[in-house]
């Protein structure tokens, strides 16, 4: 496997728009209606403008097409970094979501040096990305019939 996490770029708004719109990511997601070209293109544009996001792609040169996911890391206003991801479809169920955040988690310590705090949020029928947050160390802070949220303490 050739894995490589790189910065998404203004001309990934498409495939990012493709992969917000596949079914599953839309029952996963919180929102679930289907996202509008435009309000993609604003919200896409705006986050990489954005010193308190950061949007990474991770390409496998070994398949075809490349890109099989992305991770994305929003400061929130108390600071701490909420954590947003998916995995091009054919690739789900091969252990990408976990490579995918364990790959960002270390882009994002490498950057900031400092402690700082992740959270990630799913649905409580989201069982793979449950599984992803806890073998990337993060503990279960919340469960409620809805969502749990996990949580990742990294130390300097």
């Amino acid at each position: 496997m050739a894995l490589e996490l790189r910065r998404a770029r203004p001309e990934d708004a498409d495939l990012l728009f493709r992969w917000v719109n596949d079914p599953v990511v839309r029952e996963n997601s919180f929102q679930t209606r289907t996202i509008e070209y435009q309000n993609h293109l604003r919200w896409f544009t705006s986050r990489l403008q954005s010193p308190d996001c950061e949007i990474f792609i991770l390409c496998d040169t070994e398949v075809s097409p490349p890109e099989i996911g992305q991770v994305r890391f929003e400061r929130n206003a108390d600071g701490a970094f909420e954590i947003d991801y998916s995995v091009h479809s054919s690739q789900r169920g091969k252990g990408r979501g976990n490579e995918l955040v364990r790959l960002g988690l270390e882009q994002m310590f490498l950057k900031l040096r400092q402690r700082i705090k992740f959270i990630g949020r799913v649905k409580s029928a989201n069982v793979a990305s449950q599984r992803v947050f806890l073998k990337n160390d993060f503990t279960l802070e919340q469960n409620d019939a809805f969502a749990q949220t996990y949580i990742r303490i990294c130390d300097v």
